[in-house]
C-alpha cells in the first residue's frame, strides 16, 4: 500500500509541478514540504493538508483517502436524523421563548405586587396617623379603628 507521502510525490510528479510550488499553495517553506514528501514529517495540520491537495488538484478526502458516505440509503438516513434533531431543536427553541415570556410575566406581576404592597403600606400609615391625630377621640377609639382597618385588610373580622 502506497504511504501519504508516496502518493503526493508521485500525484505531484504525474501532473508537472515542482515541490515550491506545492509548498507555497500549502503556506510552508519548500524544505518543510520536502520533509513531508520524504516521510520524515509524520503529522501535518489540516490547512496543510488542503494547500497540498489543491495544489495537486484533487479533494482532500481523495488525498488522505477519507471514505465518505455514498450509500444513497446512508445519505438519506443521515439527512433524516439531521430534519429531525433540527425539529428538536425548534421545538426545544419554543418551549424556552415560552419559558422565558412565563418569567417575564411573572417579573412584571412580582413588581406591581410589591409596588401595591409597599404603597397600600404607606396608605395604611397614613391613615394611622390620620387616626392618631384625631382630637377629643378616646385612645381605645383609636386602637380600635386602627384594629378596624387592620381586620378590613387582613380579610378577616373585625374584633366585636
Amino acid at each position: 500500500m502506497e504511504s501519504i507521502n508516496e502518493k503526493i510525490k508521485r500525484i505531484r510528479i504525474e501532473i508537472g509541478i515542482n515541490q515550491a510550488d506545492v509548498a507555497r499553495s500549502a503556506g510552508i517553506k519548500q524544505s518543510s514540504y520536502a520533509s513531508i514528501e520524504k516521510g520524515d514529517t509524520k503529522s501535518i495540520s489540516i490547512d496543510v493538508g488542503k494547500g497540498i491537495a489543491k495544489a495537486l488538484r484533487i479533494s482532500f478526502n481523495e488525498l488522505f483517502d477519507i471514505q465518505v458516505p455514498n450509500n444513497s440509503f446512508e445519505i438519506e438516513e443521515l439527512q433524516s436524523k439531521i430534519l429531525d434533531l433540527e425539529r428538536e431543536i425548534k421545538s426545544r427553541d419554543r418551549i424556552i421563548a415560552d419559558y422565558s415570556n412565563m418569567f417575564d410575566n411573572y417579573r412584571d406581576q412580582i413588581e406591581f405586587i410589591k409596588k401595591f404592597y409597599s404603597e397600600a403600606g404607606m396608605i395604611v400609615q397614613f391613615i394611622e396617623s390620620l387616626i392618631d391625630k384625631l382630637e377629643g377621640a378616646p385612645a381605645e377609639m383609636k386602637e380600635e379603628m386602627k384594629a378596624l382597618l387592620h381586620a378590613h385588610l387582613n380579610n378577616t373580622k373585625s374584633p366585636e
